[in-house]
């Protein structure tokens, strides 16, 4: 039974007591164990053409969730493509109820309307904002993952771990490599005032929660 769950990462996981859910978001033709997948909005020029293959593979019960996906105001993608992609995603989330993997950057009013179509569990990954935004999502029984950033001095999300609901929260390792997916839950939990043991208890049961397994 793995200990540590890395609810998003791009790289592949060697340690028995991790589980991994690799993000694929550009190619959907291979699949080595449990991943999410999704069309991502840097990438919606080039690869419009792998949607019917997103839609059938992720079919499959190694897909546990549909993203990354959503909207972001920094990259050049016309924002229609984003908006029109990002939709289709949310339906087939709800289509194959699997959870939803949110990008999202400076973007976030666009995309808790377009949310409000979700009936699937959502989570809003390497969130580093402001207190008002994110009791915002959790109020809306959204989740929040966290990453490096924990491990940085100031940065907003060191003061939520502290507070939010343990009950919506994940931990991530995403494309960085500074730290571990075992760092970050030590780095969690010393902000938290608990123990890894008892960190690592919660996450286990937001993880069986939402994905079933």
């Amino acid at each position: 039974m793995p200990l540590y769950y890395d609810i998003h990462t791009h790289r592949k996981h060697c340690d028995d007591d991790v589980l991994a859910l690799i993000n694929r978001d550009k190619s959907f033709a291979q699949m080595n164990g449990i991943c999410s997948m999704g069309l991502h909005p840097w990438y919606l020029e080039q690869i419009q053409d792998e949607w019917a293959a997103l839609e059938k593979m992720a079919q499959s019960k190694h897909v546990l969730a549909i993203g990354e996906c959503g909207l972001d105001k920094v990259c050049t993608t016309k924002w229609t493509l984003q908006l029109s992609y990002f939709e289709k995603q949310i339906h087939l989330a709800n289509q194959l109820g699997k959870p939803l993997i949110i990008h999202c950057v400076r973007a976030y009013e666009e995309v808790l309307q377009l949310l409000k179509q979700a009936t699937v569990p959502v989570i809003f990954h390497g969130f580093n904002k402001q207190l008002p935004l994110a009791k915002r999502l959790w109020e809306q029984n959204y989740y929040l993952s966290f990453g490096a950033a924990l491990g940085q001095i100031g940065s907003p999300c060191s003061s939520l771990v502290q507070i939010m609901p343990l009950s919506q929260l994940f931990l991530e390792t995403d494309q960085q490599a500074k730290y571990t997916i075992q760092e970050i839950y030590t780095i969690a939990s010393n902000l938290r005032g608990i123990s890894v043991l008892e960190f690592q208890a919660h996450i286990q049961d937001n993880f069986r929660l939402i994905f079933k397994q």
